[in-house]
């Protein structure tokens, strides 16, 4: 894949996670549960390397944060900047760095997800002054792992599917999408948005066949799985 790509599919990411949390209503308890913004960070790790997708990773909360205020920026957004990016590098070096069989997606996806939240939780503890009564273990384990369960299952689930059909789709398009596209689209989305948010959208996808193949993914998995993970892992915690 050659870097005018990488680029543009950068572009694509960061924009999808600018947009992707607005589907939990930016209510944070939701959004902790499902990590929206993980899932195209990830991806970009995957799919353009570890080095946008530490670019990537950094950017999408902190710009997140500007321009829609959420996460709060201190220390949500910049505990968060040094998660996606860790995700991003850690699966970007291990896919490339691990044989092309299917198994090892799944296992650098593991792997990177477990530093990702090491990183998280170093940095929280940094935050809260190296404070274990105001940030410890428990409130580590809380926020990394018991409220994210349905994040986690949707990542092991939709993630690895998602590479192996981008790189497909990816692969058997050339190079129709060029650079001017990710930057029509990435100022498309983050200034558009504010005031029109339907009618965005409504263009991007019309204007952007790769995006719509992205949406309908997207969509798919919103209505058809996630329900259906969300309820087995709250039964499992006790929520139902």
């Amino acid at each position: 894949m050659n870097n005018i790509r990488k680029l543009t599919l950068s572009a694509l990411f960061l924009a999808i996670g600018q947009i992707l949390p607005f589907i939990t209503g930016q209510i944070p308890q939701i959004g902790a549960m499902l990590t929206p913004m993980h899932f195209p960070v990830l991806l970009c790790g995957f799919l353009c390397g570890w080095q946008w997708g530490i670019a990537v990773g950094f950017a999408a909360p902190l710009l997140r944060s500007v321009l829609f205020g959420m996460p709060v920026m201190y220390p949500m957004a910049v505990c968060m900047a040094l998660e996606l990016a860790t995700y991003a590098a850690v699966a970007g070096m291990l896919y490339r760095v691990f044989p092309q069989k299917r198994r090892f997606l799944y296992v650098s996806l593991f792997i990177s997800m477990i530093f990702g939240r090491l990183v998280w939780g170093l940095a929280r503890f940094l935050c809260a002054g190296l404070d274990i009564s105001t940030f410890g273990l428990s409130a580590f384990w809380t926020g990394a792992v018991a409220m994210s369960v349905p994040g986690i299952l949707l990542q092991l689930l939709i993630v690895p599917v998602l590479v192996i059909v981008s790189e497909k789709y990816i692969s058997g398009n050339g190079d129709a999408v060029c650079i001017h596209h990710a930057g029509y689209l990435f100022i498309l989305t983050t200034s558009s948005f504010v005031v029109h948010p339907l009618k965005c959208m409504r263009e991007t996808v019309n204007r952007f066949p790769h995006v719509r193949f992205w949406a309908q993914v997207i969509l798919r998995v919103l209505f058809f799985k996630a329900p259906f993970f969300l309820f087995t892992a709250c039964s499992l915690q006790g929520g139902f």
